[in-house]
């Protein structure tokens, strides 16, 4: 029942993450869109860190089904909210939005004369007036074949697939290598997670000089404070402390690219609607955009804790530090070759 109701709960969140992202890019102007998902990225990031500590204290002072109490007050609270939402009526064409009453007019008085001329063309040749309407494999064949959206795709993968990989790894290495506990391992995490709290930083700065400067600076961040990880050892002073210190920076640079790697993507579908009008059909392709960034962070948050896991036991903690670290080399490079910037 659990591993169902786990099923279920991912299921969801899948969805509504979607979703929401996109309904972002709807309703939120371009040049506020970085700051906008940098709010976003830092709301999941305060859920994530106070839902495990109200789980455990309600569980412990109440008892087990009181933990799911604040989860189903906060279930209806989102339901009401999205049934108060108005959401934007979607135009008639792929093109611009609908006329005016007085443009209708004059349109069909100028071309009035000639109506059944068109349609008698329209008859004979239909092929000049297709249907802007892709299907879904294409639009997703499509947005893969952009070098930009990949880069950005890869980029999430790698991140949240190192991020992911602490779980795995951290609490047993500081336990055999120094015998701390569990509540260490807490503190370290919350060291890693709270930096991300300034996603909105990382979002203005994005907006204001183009995602490409945050995500280079921030993945050049991360692979140095990652290896730098691998001279903690068994025989460093402090271990602790600095630990906590490298940890913070891991997730200060992973705050400064993962939040400008998803506006890069949102403004790669732009262009690309922009230069072929009508090319992902009606309806745009913002949801299924980010339904492929959502994969691959889930993807990450599957591979990474396997990965890191697997590195530590065979090759060790070191090993594991270089190994992250040349991974965000490498996605910084594919980053200066080739992800764009505002101007472009």
């Amino acid at each position: 029942m659990l591993l169902v109701a786990r099923l279920l709960q991912g299921l969801s969140t899948a969805i509504v993450t979607t979703f929401g992202y996109a309904l972002l890019t709807e309703v939120v102007e371009r040049e506020h869109l970085g700051r906008a998902m940098g709010y976003t990225n830092m709301a999941f990031t305060l859920g994530l860190l106070l839902g495990p500590v109200v789980g455990g204290l309600l569980y412990d002072y109440f008892g087990y089904f009181q933990v799911y109490l604040p989860a189903f007050a906060l279930l209806g609270l989102e339901i009401l909210l999205r049934l108060m939402m108005i959401e934007k009526k979607k135009p008639n064409s792929s093109i611009g939005h609908a006329p005016s009453v007085a443009e209708t007019a004059r349109r069909t008085q100028s071309t009035n004369n000639d109506a059944f001329a068109k349609v008698r063309s329209e008859e004979s040749e239909p092929l000049l007036h297709p249907a802007p309407r892709l299907q879904s494999v294409n639009v997703y064949w499509i947005l893969l074949s952009s070098p930009r959206f990949l880069v950005a795709l890869i980029g999430l993968f790698i991140l949240n697939s190192i991020a992911c990989g602490f779980d795995s790894t951290v609490t047993p290495f500081i336990h055999d290598s120094f015998g701390m506990r569990a509540t260490h391992a807490a503190i370290l995490f919350l060291a890693l997670a709270v930096p991300m709290l300034l996603a909105p930083l990382a979002g203005r700065i994005s907006d204001q000089y183009g995602p490409k400067l945050p995500i280079a600076v921030g993945l050049l961040l991360a692979a140095l404070s990652l290896a730098s990880l691998a001279f903690i050892t068994e025989l460093t002073h402090f271990p602790f402390l600095k630990m906590a210190v490298l940890l913070a920076i891991v997730g200060f640079a992973f705050d400064l690219a993962l939040t400008p790697l998803r506006v890069e993507a949102s403004l790669e579908v732009d262009r690309m609607e922009n230069e072929s009008p009508g090319l992902f059909g009606r309806n745009g392709a913002n949801g299924r955009a980010f339904g492929l960034m959502n994969s691959m962070v889930a993807a990450g948050g599957l591979v990474g804790p396997l990965y890191a896991g697997f590195v530590r036991v065979a090759a060790g903690w070191e090993a594991l530090a270089y190994t992250n670290g040349a991974a965000c080399v490498v996605v910084l490079v594919l980053v200066v070759l080739i992800t764009g910037n505002r101007k472009q």
